[in-house]
């Protein structure tokens, strides 16, 4: 009797695990760019434009969780441009720009947002996250321009659906390296000190 009961549990788990693994809910997230702000003093107090522009093909959407339905989205809960904005701003400044309104000649820093995606697979539990996140900048001053593409790649094994707050790290991170690659570059920084 004891040995059927402990047989019905287990049959129950794994039907609820799998029941659960095949209808995932969406998912919106935070997204919080973190920037490293120890910057050398490029800047010097002069004024610089910032600009942040989402180009990508759909905003609203990272890619999807995984699971039979591809209803289970991951996308962004907050205005994705405007927070890559923040945290360029806060880098920016604390590397002696002073960040202005567009004047004729004035230092300009475009940055555009290409792509930001998210896949998990691995029925009938995720296996694995693949993310990636590619930018444009477009810096120019009075004398000169220089733009770049840069480019963040991650596979992460996983057990399980990541949660919300799994998933707010994953797709942050790689929007981060990505902006940090961009302001590594020593061609980009030249040309805004100039």
């Amino acid at each position: 009797m004891r040995l059927s009961a402990v047989l019905r549990r287990s049959l129950l788990c794994a039907v609820l695990a799998v029941v659960g693994g095949c209808a995932l809910s969406p998912q919106t997230l935070n997204i919080h760019p973190l920037l490293d702000v120890a910057a050398p003093p490029l800047g010097r107090g002069r004024p610089l434009m910032l600009e942040v522009i989402d180009a990508r093909t759909q905003p609203a959407v990272f890619g999807t969780r995984g699971g039979v339905y591809q209803t289970a989205t991951v996308g962004p809960r907050n205005d994705v441009a405007a927070a890559v904005r923040q945290a360029l701003a806060e880098r920016l400044t604390a590397a002696g720009f002073v960040l202005s309104a567009p004047q004729p000649g004035s230092r300009t820093l475009r940055v555009e947002l290409l792509r930001i995606d998210y896949h998990a697979s691995g029925e009938p539990t995720v296996g694995e996250v693949r993310t990636s996140c590619e930018v444009r900048a477009i810096a120019g001053n009075a004398a000169s321009s220089y733009s770049g593409n840069y480019r963040a790649n991650s596979v992460r094994q996983v057990v399980g659906s990541p949660g919300v707050e799994d998933n707010e790290q994953i797709v942050n991170e790689i929007i981060s390296q990505a902006l940090q690659r961009m302001l590594a570059d020593r061609g980009l920084l030249e040309t805004l000190a100039r």
